[in-house]
């Protein structure tokens, strides 16, 4: 019960605080409520955590404003370090199987999603429940994430197909060092 209180708390300081200040408030409230939060977190303001699954966030990861990280039941949200989140993201392990003609929406579930290290999700980006996205990957502005993305990848459209690879020599190297 407490966690559920913190995290209210923690969702209103950071509704309610200037854009880019609070941090270590904000970082603070948030693991009171339960959040696993790496080191040098940033998380803007208007960013929420809504629900009581599982969430880890690596170091030196920025969540941008108004972002929406929706965690329940089995559901975990795991995002790795360096990442970087725009503002307006969604990210949600909550769905439904498809129900019969009196109710589409039918047995809820709960699926996880894992972001590797170093990725960007751009604008207003969604993450559906059950994805993975790989290493040092790009999320365009306003995709919407369906199925896994692999490494050093760029998605983009609806649903987000890859656009390109991003594979270097010295990203090559990095990868093999992980």
């Amino acid at each position: 019960m407490k966690r559920k209180v913190y995290r209210h708390i923690a969702n209103m300081v950071s509704l309610f605080s200037p854009p880019t200040q609070l941090f270590r408030t904000k970082h603070a409230l948030f693991r009171l409520s339960g959040l696993m939060l790496g080191k040098n977190v940033k998380i803007c303001s208007g960013a929420a955590f809504i629900g009581t699954g599982k969430i880890i966030i690596g170091d030196n990861t920025w969540i941008g404003m108004d972002c929406r990280i929706f965690s329940s039941g089995d559901g975990v949200v795991s995002i790795g370090n360096n990442c970087d989140f725009a503002a307006g993201v969604t990210v949600i392990t909550g769905s439904h199987e498809t129900g019969d003609s009196d109710r589409r929406a039918g047995k809820g579930l709960n699926r996880s999603i894992s972001i590797g290290n170093g990725c960007w999700i751009g604008a207003n980006a969604t993450i559906l429940a059950g994805v993975t996205i790989g290493h040092g990957a790009i999320i365009a502005a306003g995709a919407v994430v369906t199925n896994d993305i692999p490494a050093n990848a760029v998605a983009a459209g609806v649903p987000a197909a890859i656009k390109k690879s991003l594979i270097t020599s010295k990203s090559a190297t990095v990868s093999k060092r992980n």
